[in-house]
């Protein structure tokens, strides 16, 4: 998570050094929930089963998202929304 702004950001080693995107802005999902003061935050960082680095949080709105990072870029969902 961002200190103060409560987006989710990646920091990553290249072949020219560290960088750092900002997720929640290049995807543009809702802001994650702001966390409260004993709380750092709902974003859970994981690796799926199927080997895809992802990132799950709570957003402003109260739902469930999916931040993926597959072949072609990082990729969005809305898990609560059905289907």
């Amino acid at each position: 998570m961002g200190a103060e702004d409560y987006h989710i950001n990646e920091l990553r080693l290249e072949w020219d050094g560290w960088h750092v995107a900002d997720l929640t802005q290049l995807i543009g999902p809702p802001l994650p929930y702001p966390p409260t003061l004993d709380d750092r935050g709902n974003a859970a960082p994981y690796v799926r089963s199927d080997s895809i680095s992802a990132v799950v949080y709570t957003g402003d709105d109260n739902h469930i998202y999916e931040l993926r990072l597959e072949r072609d870029g990082w990729h969005s969902a809305d898990l609560s929304a059905g289907g």
